[in-house]
């Protein structure tokens, strides 16, 4: 499986930017690849062997599916690391540009 690499700079403290990314109240908010699409619900327990999931959709209804990721490795406001059941491995680095 080929790795994909995605990188965005944010101008906010790092702790701020975790909490947005892991926060299931702020994961709704931004989860989903299009305006046409929702992510009406989300978990996370953010612990080595928790679970993230999150419910896609679109918003008209005629599509939508639950994503379950585990926990492999969580370091607080440095990265984490989790896979999905069909085997795709995700990394989220986080770290401060000077």
């Amino acid at each position: 499986m080929n790795k994909l690499i995605v990188t965005a700079e944010i101008n906010k403290p790092i702790n701020d930017v975790w909490n947005f990314f892991n926060n299931p109240e702020h994961i709704v908010n931004w989860n989903f690849a299009h305006e046409s699409w929702e992510c009406p619900s989300a978990k996370n327990d953010l612990k080595v062997g928790g679970k993230l999931e999150v419910r896609m959709q679109a918003k008209d209804g005629s599509f939508g599916f639950e994503l379950v990721g585990i926990y492999d490795e969580v370091k607080d406001n440095e990265s984490v690391k989790y896979h999905f059941e069909d085997g795709r491995e995700i990394e989220v680095i986080y770290r401060k540009i000077i």
